[in-house]
Formats: structure tokens, C-alpha cells, sequence
């Protein structure tokens, strides 16, 4: 597909509007949302009741229950209740749905927050699934590596920012992490992110290779210090020439 068309599919995906304009932001990557969560976890839904008054309140709330399946952190008990200032539109959650959740508490101690989040079908949840099967089975592993590359250098100023990929993405360069006792390979997608789950924490050493890799390995960039925490993340911005774009 040429460039140009590309970048424009681009920018009109952008532009559609979504239920998530109300909230303040892109969404956050799921290591970023589940360091900031008190509570994560599935389960299905059994009850939504709209513009319910809570106990001892005179606020409206939206109160959703589900009967929890699986729990990566904190304790929801095994009939969870999310409650949320009453909406005064439809939440698009039905009774039978299987949700992810990423939440907190309010003051009461009510699971509430989640309308803004990642959270959302199961089914439409696999990046969050990867992620969150390495926090559980092999925590040790858990850390993860994201970011984006760019051709426009203005990307890396923009602020506040809208997005969560940039406007002027950099695709199919790759990139090798090097570890002291790991080297991992992967390529930047078609909106210039990139994600490495299943990383133990440790200091590693960032190379950037030009399109082209597999005709000459062309490095357009080397040297670049990253330090992942254990059980944690690290999120590298990286600007790329739009002239190494030539294959």
C-alpha cells in the first residue's frame, strides 16, 4: 500500500469517534493499567442496574455484578459489584457478558473506575490476556517492553496527546533487545508500536534496524540503554529520520 494512503487510513481511523471520548486520554498499555489498579479480573455479568441510588447516598450510580471467574490481583470476592456515577447512557454491558476488569476503590470501599479503562469484553481483550498470563504463571517473566517510532519528531512533544500510536509512524523497522542472557527480534506495526511480553527484569541494549533487514541489517540506531524492572514495564519513544525509510 502506498505511503501516503496509508498514513491517511491512519488519520481517519483516528478521527472516528468512540465511547472512550468522554474519558480524559488514550488508553493506557495493560502493564501501565495494572500497576495503577487495586483490582483485576474476569467474570460474567449477572446484574447492570442503571441510575440506582447507593446506600446512605443521595448520588445516582450505575451498578454492575458479576460472578467472578479469575483474579490476577487484589480481592474482588466471588460476586463482584462495580459501581459508577450514573452514566445517563447506555454502557453497552449485558447480562451473560464475560468482562475484564480493571478497577479501585472509592473511599467505601466500592469497586468503581473501570469505565475508563482497558477493561471490557473478554473476548476483545488478547494483548491484556498475554500480559496478565505471565503476572499469574511465571511472574518472574512478567515484565514487558512498549513503545512507538515515529518519522516526525514533533510526536515525541505532543501534549497533551490524544493517541495512543503515533500520527506519523515509522512501520516494519526491527528491533533487537539484548539482555545479558536473552536477545529478542520484533518488528514495529502499521501504527509504528511495538511489545515484548515474557521479559525478566534486567538492564538491556536497544538496536534499530532499517526496513530492509533482511537484504543488509542496516542499523540506524544502536546503543539505546533500556532498564526494565523486575514484575514491571519500561516504555521507550523513538524518532527515525523519514530519509532511512528508503529500502
Amino acid at each position: 500500500m502506498p505511503r501516503l494512503l496509508r498514513l491517511l487510513l491512519l488519520s481517519l481511523a483516528a478521527a472516528l469517534p468512540t465511547l472512550a471520548d468522554s474519558c480524559a486520554g488514550p488508553p493506557l498499555d495493560p502493564s501501565e493499567e495494572f500497576a495503577r489498579s487495586e483490582v483485576v479480573f474476569s467474570g460474567e455479568v449477572i446484574a447492570v442496574d442503571l441510575n440506582v441510588r447507593g446506600a446512605g447516598s443521595k448520588e445516582r450510580f450505575d451498578r454492575i455484578r458479576l460472578q467472578v471467574d479469575e483474579v490476577w490481583k487484589g480481592n474482588p470476592g466471588r460476586i463482584a459489584e462495580i459501581w459508577e456515577e450514573a452514566s445517563g447512557y447506555d454502557l453497552r454491558i449485558f447480562k451473560g457478558q464475560t468482562l475484564l476488569v480493571y478497577a479501585n476503590r472509592d473511599s467505601q470501599g466500592r469497586i468503581t473506575g473501570g469505565r475508563c479503562g482497558r477493561g471490557g469484553s473478554l473476548s476483545g481483550s488478547g494483548e491484556d490476556l498475554a500480559y496478565l498470563y505471565f503476572v499469574k504463571h511465571r511472574p518472574e517473566r512478567s515484565s514487558r517492553f512498549f513503545g512507538f517510532i515515529t518519522i516526525d519528531e514533533a510526536d515525541l512533544k505532543a501534549i497533551p496527546r490524544n493517541w495512543s500510536a503515533p500520527p506519523h509512524p515509522a512501520w516494519d523497522f526491527t528491533l533487537r533487545l539484548k539482555g545479558r542472557n536473552e536477545t529478542r527480534y520484533l518488528m514495529s506495526g502499521g501504527d509504528g508500536t511495538f511489545v515484548i511480553d515474557g521479559l525478566a527484569g534486567g538492564e538491556y541494549t536497544l538496536t534499530i534496524y532499517g526496513p530492509d533487514y533482511l537484504l543488509r541489517k542496516r542499523v540506524v540506531k544502536d546503543g539505546i540503554k533500556v532498564r526494565i524492572p523486575p514484575r514491571g514495564f519500561a516504555k521507550q519513544e523513538l524518532y527515525i529520520p523519514e530519509q532511512l525509510l528508503e529500502r
